[in-house]
């Protein structure tokens, strides 16, 4: 075996491939206020991992969840309205990747504010929300954000899609 092969054996075996999508969970609770809810994320693989959960700002003052997805369901109506996280738009200052670090078992759990989210879809329903369910997409990193970052692109990252249970909100009722 050539020195070369040897190396990109040994780079192989050192990054490995992400656990399959199914290895990782995400369970919704009612949170401390009415107006909060507490996603978890499991790694329940044997083997480590990373999330991209969405960008840090201002060398991590400001965290904003741009791959979750919240999948709102309204009393009497069979449609799905998507909310997603309406952070800063005027960022001035430094944007990293916002990754957590998932061991084999561990888990992560992260309050959402539903202030925080808004509407994506076309048609907006008044009635008032009956069922919350978040959907979480990994996703590799492609592009650096900063110079100084430049290793990222091979974290073992986990890809896919998981959706977490659906809460109903009178399950919360304070």
């Amino acid at each position: 075996m050539t020195s070369g092969a040897s190396l990109l054996l040994a780079l192989t075996l050192v990054q490995g491939s992400a656990p399959p999508p199914e290895a990782l969970s995400i369970v919704l609770s009612c949170g401390e206020q009415s107006s909060e809810v507490t996603l978890t994320i499991r790694n329940a693989d044997q083997t480590d991992t990373a999330v991209l959960i969405g960008i840090a700002l201002a060398n991590g003052r400001w965290y904003q969840p741009r791959e979750l997805v919240m999948e709102l369901r309204r009393t009497g109506s069979p449609e799905v309205e998507d909310l997603s996280y309406n952070g800063a738009t005027n960022i001035a200052g430094r944007i990293d990747h916002w990754v957590i670090a998932l061991p084999a078992g561990a888990t992560y759990a992260l309050t959402l504010r539903a202030a925080e989210f808004v509407s994506t879809s076309a048609t907006r329903a008044v009635a008032p929300p009956e069922k919350l369910r978040v959907r979480l997409t990994g996703r590799p990193i492609t592009s650096d954000l900063n110079v100084d970052m430049a290793g990222m692109k091979a974290w073992r990252l986990w890809t896919g899609s998981v959706s977490s249970n659906a809460l109903r909100f009178s399950d919360c009722s304070n």
